[in-house]
């Protein structure tokens, strides 16, 4: 599948709602539960990851990759914290000065 149409990539992208969804697309194996967990931490942590990239954003290849090492983070037990760079203004997870740190949950 790494030689999909990027057209026809992105409009699959747009179907896709749920971690789960993502997993199955990109034929990734998880554990059910961790993801029931973790859903909102992982989706999170794949977006951020893709977008220190936009170049790549029609690539397969790097989009498995990407959701692999969010996954994998998470299964590790290395969750995302955000570091708002000390600009103080807002505390939102949606804010664009934000970048991912681990942080390690036990």
């Amino acid at each position: 599948m790494d030689h999909i149409d990027p057209e026809e990539f992105l409009e699959d992208l747009e179907e896709l709602s749920t971690a789960e969804a993502f997993l199955d697309y990109f034929d990734i194996d998880y554990e059910p539960e961790l993801v029931e967990r973790k859903h909102i931490q992982l989706l999170r942590l794949f977006q951020k990851l893709l977008s220190s990239q936009p170049a790549r954003l029609s690539e397969y290849r790097y989009y498995h990759q990407t959701l692999s090492i969010a996954y994998r983070q998470l299964a590790l037990g290395r969750e995302p914290a955000f570091d708002s760079h000390g600009c103080q203004s807002c505390h939102s997870t949606e804010c664009g000065s934000l970048t991912v740190v681990e942080e390690e949950r036990p």
